[in-house]
């Protein structure tokens, strides 16, 4: 798959991104029922803004509270809901998942 996520600012320059990609756990958001992770274009980008943002954090967090995972899936969903919150609580900037 190869998704990789980074925050951007509004002319698109990337600002903060994560370090490898999120091979290990987007098989396990795409297996939740939600509507922002199944948004998620595996081989285009999906973007989502700050108020967007705020209801992904909210289903991200659902996931960790609920969902059994594996103590590198947990590091990685946990960096990934660092990097949304910051975006949802950020003006003019946005969340951006770049697939292949």
């Amino acid at each position: 798959m190869g998704i990789n996520v980074e925050s951007r600012d509004e002319r698109g320059k990337p600002i903060e991104w994560l370090d490898g990609n999120l091979d290990e756990v987007v098989g396990l958001l795409f297996s939740q029922s939600s509507v922002w992770f199944d948004h998620i274009d595996q081989w285009g980008d999906t973007t989502y803004n700050p108020s967007q943002c705020r209801e992904f954090v909210r289903e991200l967090r659902r996931v960790l509270d609920s969902v059994d995972v594996s103590r590198s899936q947990r590091i990685t969903l946990e960096n990934l809901l660092r990097l949304a919150s910051t975006v949802a609580s950020t003006s003019h900037r946005y969340l951006v998942f770049v697939g292949d």
